[in-house]
């Protein structure tokens, strides 16, 4: 399927992505919760990288974990210097949904591997990152990891399962 092509995001768009990306991060988090596991700590640079991967899905029109330049999640990040030890991505992609923040943890959850993903206990950190197409199409990703040198004293303790 042939994406439309777009230069550019415009300005509402960005400040639309934004909020977008932390309700899905509120949403994901309170489903953790619901399943009696710890929430996930924000990453900035995580978050980042996530919103370069849907920005140049949405620029080079494909929809896939593995970046035709910039390769899978794995090498993404390590070209970015962030330090993990366990990682994995959930991507979405929908146009004309009403709450695209609702319908994307229902859509990851109805899936075996993206469900697997956001409920992992092992992993402590995501970032979110949002690109909306001027025609209205929406890309999520979400990344998830668990860093390679935890600091245990902000995290309290490591990832467990729940009892």
């Amino acid at each position: 399927m042939a994406f439309p092509q777009i230069s550019f995001l415009r300005i509402a768009d960005e400040t639309g992505a934004q909020t977008l990306a932390r309700r899905v991060y509120d949403n994901v988090n309170a489903e953790r919760r619901a399943h009696g596991l710890h929430t996930l700590h924000w990453n900035e640079e995580l978050a980042g990288e996530a919103r370069r991967h849907a920005v140049n899905m949405t620029r080079r029109q494909f929809f896939d974990h593995v970046d035709p330049q910039r390769g899978d999640l794995a090498e993404r990040i390590n070209e970015s210097g962030i330090q993990w030890y366990r990682c994995s991505e959930n991507l979405y992609r929908g146009k004309e949904i009403r709450d695209p923040a609702e319908h994307v943890i229902q859509a990851w959850l109805n899936s075996p591997e993206h469900r697997k993903n956001m409920l992992d206990f092992r992993m402590a950190e995501t970032g979110v990152g949002v690109a909306i197409q001027p025609e209205g199409i929406v890309f999520i990703v979400q990344e998830y990891m668990y860093p390679r040198f935890p600091d245990l004293g902000f995290y309290g303790k490591t990832p467990h399962t729940p009892e």
